[in-house]
């Protein structure tokens, strides 16, 4: 295959257009185009690295991901994810023109991005750059990964004996995902106070978590569209309640005026993320132990602590968070 050129034509307020363009290899599907701007200390390796990252600080002096991160958030740093933009997207195949919010942009634009970047974790998903759909809804999202999925599983069967079992280590491979997606968004949280382009990570993260989890309810409701070349009657599925959460769940981000929702992920998509989907009896429990908390804190004081008491950078926890600290009465 030949070179490929990628470009999204962002327009902000329809008084300035970010252009982002991208030339893919087409050889190995090699990001051409090189990160912009001399790269800040956070786009450095050894800066927040993810836990699952297989590169050295010996070998590479910057996280990859990180490099052209960088050029997201300094274009789009005074900006909010609720932001209605136009964008254009072009891509060797077609151009797509609409409008939307912006972290729903920027999360397409980085599921070109990522899998190119030169992230070892990554590379894997690299088909779905070269063929990549932008503003992809979440049934074209499964459609496409499955179908990149089985033909690396045939590619594959043609050096080995046998083909495996469908979609074994598909799930694997988003928990992977997963873990760099959480490792970004802290490595993020320093380097811009716009909302933009973390809530385009949590929205990208969502879909390593729902993925995994969706297939056989939207496998079984996409097996109506090969019904002509099937023999047995198609099984009946009333569908995935996931699948309709992850579309509201998107919906009501992007006019949420305080853009916090996408990264305070719900509990229907926590129960996702940990592997204990939450029950009624829970939510009962949940919310009756914390009617008794604050029962028994009616008399508790808190003061917040001054600006110049506040934690040093040595006190944040292993995630990168700053550990909440208050004051409280003597009595």
């Amino acid at each position: 295959m030949k070179d490929s050129v990628f470009e999204y034509r962002i327009s902000v307020d329809g008084e300035r257009t970010e252009v982002f363009r991208y030339e893919v290899g087409g050889e190995g599907f090699e990001l051409i185009t090189e990160a912009e701007g001399d790269p800040p200390e956070w786009t450095e390796l050894g800066y927040r690295q993810c836990p699952n990252c297989p590169l050295s600080t010996d070998e590479h002096s910057h996280c990859p991901l990180a490099l052209q991160l960088h050029g997201l958030v300094s274009r789009f740093d005074e900006t909010s994810s609720i932001d209605e933009v136009e964008v254009e997207a072009r891509t060797p195949e077609r151009s797509v023109k609409q409008k939307a919010a912006l972290q729903d942009v920027l999360a397409s634009l980085l599921d070109l991005v990522i899998p190119v970047c030169g992230c070892p974790v990554t590379e894997v998903m690299k088909p779905l750059s070269r063929f990549h759909l932008p503003l992809a809804s979440e049934e074209e999202t499964i459609f496409r990964v499955t179908g990149m999925y089985l033909l690396t599983q045939y590619f594959q069967s043609q050096h080995a004996e046998e083909m495996a079992t469908p979609f074994e280590g598909l799930s694997a491979i988003y928990e992977e995902l997963h873990e760099l997606n959480t490792a970004v968004a802290q490595r993020l949280q320093h380097a811009t106070s716009s909302d933009s382009v973390k809530n385009a990570i949590a929205l990208v993260d969502m879909y390593s978590l729902l993925i995994p989890v969706l297939l056989e309810d939207q496998l079984a409701e996409l097996q109506g569209f090969f019904s002509s070349r099937l023999l047995e009657a198609q099984p009946e599925t009333a569908g995935s309640s996931h699948l309709q959460s992850a579309k509201a769940f998107r919906r009501n981000t992007a006019r949420n005026e305080d853009g916090d929702a996408a990264r305070e992920r719900p509990a229907w998509l926590r129960s996702i993320a940990d592997g204990t989907p939450e029950t009624i009896e829970d939510i009962v429990e949940r919310e009756r132990a914390l009617e008794e908390i604050m029962e028994k804190a009616d008399s508790l004081a808190l003061e917040p602590l001054d600006d110049d008491e506040a934690p040093e950078e040595s006190e944040l926890s292993d995630k990168g968070s700053r550990r909440a600290v208050y004051k409280l009465p003597d009595d």
